[in-house]
């Protein structure tokens, strides 16, 4: 792929934000759309219903499955092998539990899939967004996050007072938050952060 394409990372793409994103983007014809889908049937059916929007647009699926760490690094070693240069990562995906489940990484789910998962693989691809003449990393947040803090314990472990609501204030807070703590260890780095909440 030329290096002066456009290209556009959506995780989360299969539903919803992250589905509609997609479709504006390939309906404005940019050159790559890279989507990441939890299972690789859905994310089929939506990339061939995407295809007819746009005679221009390349649609890659990367099938990642953001329970798994390990997924989630080999989804970002598989996108630095789709393009030389990342322009904008749309950290979308997000899931919501009624009850409280852990990550064969030991993690609560929520805090794996809204939080952990997007951090790591933003670092992945940190590299390639650098190459970006105007780099964007959006983290796609709720309005859950008012209520959230950095509370470690809840990263691990069963709490004695779980709730599904509850679960979504933390991640929810820390995507909010990281596009300024990435400010000052990615400062040399050109490529703007930015959080929101699409509720609003």
């Amino acid at each position: 792929m030329n290096s002066s394409e456009t290209s556009i990372v959506v995780t989360g793409s299969t539903n919803g934000i992250g589905k509609a994103i997609c479709k504006k983007l390939v309906q404005f014809d940019i050159d790559h759309l890279i989507m990441v889908s939890r299972t690789k049937e859905k994310g089929e059916q939506v990339k061939n219903e995407l295809a007819s929007f746009s005679r221009k647009t390349k649609i890659t699926l990367v099938q990642a499955d953001f329970t798994s760490l390990s997924q989630v690094r080999s989804a970002g070693d598989k996108i630095c092998q789709l393009s030389p240069v990342i322009d904008v990562l749309i950290n979308n995906a997000g899931a919501y539990f009624n009850e409280w489940e852990e990550t064969t990484d030991g993690f609560e789910s929520t805090i794996a899939i809204n939080h952990l998962a997007p951090f790591l693989l933003t670092y992945t691809l940190v590299s390639l967004l650098a190459k970006s003449e105007q780099g964007r990393i959006v983290n796609v947040s709720s309005n859950a996050h008012f209520d959230g803090t950095l509370d470690i314990d809840r990263f691990r472990g069963k709490p004695n007072n779980y709730t599904g609501w509850r679960s979504t204030h933390n991640p929810n807070w820390l995507m909010c938050y990281l596009p300024i703590s990435w400010q000052r260890p990615l400062r040399k780095i050109k490529f703007l952060p930015i959080a929101c909440i699409p509720v609003w």
